[in-house]
C-alpha cells in the first residue's frame, strides 16, 4: 500500500491495515518443530524494507488511512457499508479527486 501512495497519490479510506508501513518479513520462512514439546514456529528469511519520504507513521504500524472509518457490528448485521457510503459522499463534494480514492476493507467472512 505504501507504494500505491507514492505512485498514485491515492487517498485511503477505512481502517488501518495490518503489516508494516515501512516493510515486513514476507517471503520464505524456515519452519521448525521443537522435539520435546512439538511446539512449532517459523523464522522469516527475507526482510522487505521500503524507503519512503513519509516518516510520520510510527514504526510497527500499518497504513493509516487519510479518512478513518470504523464499521461496527450493527453495520455488518444490517448489510451497511459505511466506508463506501463515505466515499460516495466525498465524490459528491470532490468529484475531480474521486479517481484517487481507495477503500481499505478488512476481510470479514461468515465462517
Amino acid at each position: 500500500m505504501t507504494i500505491v501512495i507514492h505512485c498514485t497519490g491515492a487517498v485511503f479510506i477505512g481502517e488501518e491495515t495490518g503489516g508494516g508501513y515501512y516493510g515486513n518479513t514476507s517471503g520464505r520462512f524456515l519452519n521448525f518443530t521443537l522435539p520435546e514439546t512439538w511446539t512449532t514456529g517459523c523464522i522469516p528469511l527475507i526482510k522487505y524494507s521500503l524507503v519512503t519520504s513519509i516518516n510520520t507513521i510510527p514504526f510497527g504500524r500499518g497504513l493509516i488511512p487519510d479518512h478513518i472509518i470504523h464499521p461496527d457490528i450493527a453495520d455488518y448485521l444490517n448489510h451497511r457499508d459505511p466506508e463506501l457510503e463515505y466515499v460516495k459522499s466525498l465524490i459528491l463534494v470532490q468529484p475531480k479527486q474521486a479517481k484517487n480514492f481507495a477503500l481499505i476493507k478488512k476481510n470479514y467472512s461468515n465462517t
